[in-house]
């Protein structure tokens, strides 16, 4: 029987292929299973088939953006950590992310390590690890 725990789901959406594979690449490194979607309406789906521990989100995607999935996911209930990644930087833009439900808004571009600090301590938080 193996008793080593399961690594910790996380759901990576992000339109920019790019991106997503450099956050991909960089939190499977870092010990987490990784799954990724490319816009607001596969994030949904993701989110509810996948059951993720975390969710790293962008905000400007097609679809349906991210403070969008963020409040359709708080409507249904589901209390997913969600750390929202944006180039939006106003305070404005970070509260809005933030009172939609977002657990934490990281302004692009950022550090790795940083955005692994993050969701680790966002998976603390919910016991998740």
């Amino acid at each position: 029987m193996d008793s080593t725990p399961a690594s910790p789901r996380v759901l990576v959406v992000d339109d920019d292929p790019d991106v997503l594979a450099s956050l991909e690449r960089g939190l499977r490194l870092s010990g987490f299973e990784v799954f990724t979607a490319v816009d607001g309406a596969e994030a949904l789906r993701s989110a509810s088939e996948a059951r993720p521990d975390a969710i790293v989100l962008d905000i400007n995607m097609p679809v349906l953006d991210g403070v969008s999935v963020v409040t359709a996911l708080r409507a249904m209930d589901n209390d997913v950590p969600v750390c929202v990644l944006s180039a939006r930087s106003s305070v404005d833009d970070r509260v809005a992310g933030l009172e939609a439900g977002a657990d934490d808004y990281l302004v692009k571009p950022f550090v790795l390590a940083e955005l692994v600090a993050r969701v680790k301590a966002l998976l603390r938080r919910r016991g998740a690890t």
